[in-house]
């Protein structure tokens, strides 16, 4: 069985916001870095809020989740394609 691909731009701690998580202050997710990640599996996708804002799309994939920077009805049309 064959799996596809599927590139999402994802958010990562930069070091500033890996120390303010660390410390508990607060942070945006705009002040992540994003960089490409593959995936071969994903089980869902959902919003993500801050401060009551959508700002980004979860992914949902083996138990563990990730941010995407795309809004979800984008994210929904590129596996839509697949």
């Amino acid at each position: 069985m064959k799996s596809t691909m599927i590139t999402l731009p994802i958010y990562f701690h930069t070091e500033q916001t890996e120390t303010f998580e660390k410390v508990e202050m607060p942070f945006s997710i705009k002040d992540c870095e994003v960089r490409d990640v593959h995936f071969w599996y994903i089980e869902a996708a959902s919003e993500f809020k801050e401060d009551g804002k959508v700002v980004a799309t979860r992914i949902h994939f083996n138990g563990d989740t990730m941010l995407c920077s795309l809004p979800i009805d984008q994210v929904i049309k590129i596996i839509n394609k697949l």
